[in-house]
């Protein structure tokens, strides 16, 4: 059965202004009396909007509780990405805090689907090292470049590591391990001033140490150290404060 293309066209416009994501029903109601098909040309104008999806004209979405074709102009993995994008740019998130901001983004995709969809985009970006991610007790955690770089200084941290590169490895093309480089004094310097500065803030509350002295230079790595010399072996949330 041939659909008229000016209901194709109307169609069209619809989806692009629609709200969120709408199947060949809803938009049939949405349609002036004089203009709105037959139901009987439902299924053949579902195929003809599938077809534009398939050359990016519109986007197809997972389908309704009755299995029935959605469309609309925003595509679900770029509405998914810009909602994990600006979650972690404001904080780092657990897999659950993930799904519930990305959730509101994609209406009437089912909540399973929605955790399956968070988990495997948060695991490539990981993976493709766009996203760091830390485990802490059970709970796996991920950061956002810029949001680490806003936190620990940015380019004064890029500067350290470059730093500490050039003084263990002087010449092109000789590595240094990780683990050695974490270690490196300006790296650890770097780490000691921003674990202070929370300090000072009242964000954190550090725990001094009170060993012997002079540590031996083996365990310098165990400490931080703030401009007077003091030490110091542990960090706690304190209260009132988190992350954010």
């Amino acid at each position: 059965m041939v659909v008229n293309p000016e209901i194709i066209a109307l169609c069209l416009s619809l989806i692009s202004q629609a709200e969120k994501p709408i199947g060949v029903r809803e938009l049939r109601k949405r349609l002036d009396r004089p203009r709105r098909f037959p139901l009987s040309q439902a299924p053949d104008l579902e195929r003809l909007l599938l077809e534009r999806a398939r050359v990016g004209e519109i986007h197809e979405w997972p389908p309704d509780s009755r299995g029935r074709a959605r469309f609309w102009n925003r595509d679900l993995q770029q509405c998914l990405r810009n909602a994990i994008d600006e979650a972690l740019l404001e904080k780092p998130c657990t897999l659950p805090q993930a799904v519930a901001k990305a959730k509101p983004r994609l209406p009437g995709v089912a909540a399973a689907s929605v955790k399956s969809e968070v988990a495997r985009l948060l695991q490539s970006l990981h993976g493709r090292g766009i996203l760091h991610c830390e485990v802490f007790g059970r709970q796996a955690q991920y950061f956002s470049r810029e949001w680490a770089r806003n936190i620990s200084g940015g380019e004064c941290l890029e500067r350290a590591i470059l730093a500490a590169v050039i003084d263990l490895e002087p010449g092109a093309g000789n590595y240094v391990a990780v683990y050695k480089l974490r270690m490196a004094p300006p790296l650890q310097a770097e780490f000691d001033r921003a674990l202070i500065a929370l300090a000072d803030r009242g964000q954190l509350i550090l725990a001094d140490y009170d060993g012997p002295r002079p540590v031996p230079a083996e365990r310098a790595a165990d400490f931080a150290e703030d401009s007077e010399g003091r030490l110091y072996v542990g960090a706690a949330r304190a209260a009132g404060h988190g992350i954010g």
